[in-house]
């Protein structure tokens, strides 16, 4: 596992049920060498469990269907806003095309996904 990642994934200590050992590896694939990680955070999203990755690059989602893993990904320059309802650990990411909901988020650690995200668009 990359050092950045694993010094990402810290405040989870260890695994959860909403995040397993296969899930926290499917994110890290995605990850791009020159990519600099800023968040990795265990949600539900409307899908179900699943991972959120915020980079210096971009925002991305991978969770698990069945027996495979999706990967959503959301460019910074596409991302028009970042609702956060931290009290209710809900976040919406809106596009020109479409919305990414999150149904749970860690609502002490939200506020500064949130943050890391819209200082890049």
């Amino acid at each position: 596992m990359r050092i950045d990642f694993e010094k990402a994934i810290e405040h989870i200590n260890g695994v959860t049920r909403f995040m397993n050992k296969g899930s926290l590896k499917e994110a890290e694939s995605f990850l791009k060498s020159d990519e600099e990680i800023l968040n990795v955070e265990n949600v539900n999203l409307d899908k179900g469990p699943g991972i959120l990755v915020v980079t210096d690059k971009r925002v991305y989602f991978t969770f698990k269907v069945i027996s495979n893993y999706e990967f959503k990904q959301i460019p910074y320059n596409e991302i028009n806003s970042v609702d956060l309802d931290s009290l209710g650990g809900k976040m919406e990411i809106k596009t020109n095309h479409t919305s990414f909901k999150i149904k749970s988020i860690n609502s002490k650690r939200s506020k500064e996904i949130r943050r890391n995200i819209l200082d890049r668009i």
